[in-house]
């Protein structure tokens, strides 16, 4: 495995260490566990002190099967440098070319939108990330909601130009928070049955994978759900306007403010009975409120 590769993976690993979301380190380690580390890439990249973190963290907080992972992984990683050791070393370039070959045919191993698949009747179009492949699955099983109105291959397509667009558009990590919750909102939608619209849309091509990208959730949502919204909205502004109209109109009082007398009233009892009324004014051209007993 390269070194900055490898430093990519350990900053990933770090992210969730501080953000105390161990449970999503599981793809990860599991991705490092079938690669060959040596003492070189080690030392250099200081993935051996982040993943040793990880399980010190996991184990205190209850994650119990990624402080097992991580420890299986440290193990395997001192057994590979002392079997480095007994063999008197490799020289770093064979095992460069040998980390090389074994990542063109993992590569090659990998399916591709061609093969069925039992779930979503085509494969993913695969990253070189666990997560974001992750990803793509959730977004192609949310366009597959309508399963005989579109090809599978043109589904998994789909699916991916809209995690590419959503991965460019935050330019960060796959376990960047926002890029998930980008995420989980575009899948939510998407799969909504009541908002074929938005689906319909998407996969014609009228709403672009980058556009959705950036879309606001309320941009997103069902005709239906918009109108009703807007009928909310509506609904308030109205008895916003009602209760600042509210009163006995009135050109007995000056406002303070604007000087004008066109305003409304309405007098409540606030203190003992023996007491007058409050008076409370509302002047109707500028919005001022003042009392007086």
């Amino acid at each position: 495995m390269p070194l900055e590769e490898l430093k990519r993976y350990a900053s990933q690993v770090k992210k969730l260490c501080d953000k105390e979301k161990y449970g999503d380190a599981g793809q990860l380690l599991n991705a490092l566990k079938e690669e060959k580390i040596t003492k070189e890439l080690l030392e250099s990249s200081k993935i051996g002190h982040v993943v040793n973190a990880l399980r010190k963290g996991a184990q205190n907080a209850g994650h119990t099967e990624i402080a097992a992972q991580s420890k299986s992984l440290i193990k395997q990683w001192k057994a590979q440098m002392a079997q480095n050791a007994d063999n008197g070393g490799t020289p770093k370039v064979q095992k460069t070319e040998s980390s090389s070959q074994k990542r063109e045919k993992e590569k090659e191993k990998l399916p591709v939108a061609n093969d069925s698949s039992p779930n979503l009747g085509a494969s993913i179009q695969p990253t070189s990330d666990p997560s974001r492949n992750k990803c793509r699955e959730l977004l192609q099983k949310a366009l597959m909601v309508d399963k005989d109105k579109y090809q599978p291959q043109f589904v998994s397509l789909m699916a991916a130009k809209i995690e590419e667009a959503i991965f460019t558009f935050h330019g960060c990590s796959s376990s960047d928070t926002k890029y998930r919750n980008k995420i989980r909102s575009r899948y939510s939608n998407l799969k909504d049955a009541k908002n074929p619209e938005l689906r319909d849309s998407v996969m014609s091509g009228i709403i672009s994978a980058e556009k959705l990208a950036s879309m606001k959730p309320e941009e997103m949502a069902s005709k239906q759900l918009q109108e009703l919204r807007k009928k909310f909205t509506k609904e308030a502004i109205n008895d916003h306007q009602m209760a600042q109209n509210e009163g006995t109109k009135t050109d007995m009082f000056t406002c303070g403010k604007c000087k004008g007398k066109e305003c409304t009233y309405t007098q409540l009892q606030t203190r003992s009975a023996d007491e007058p009324m409050t008076t409370f004014v509302y002047c109707m051209s500028c919005g001022n409120r003042w009392k007086f007993c």
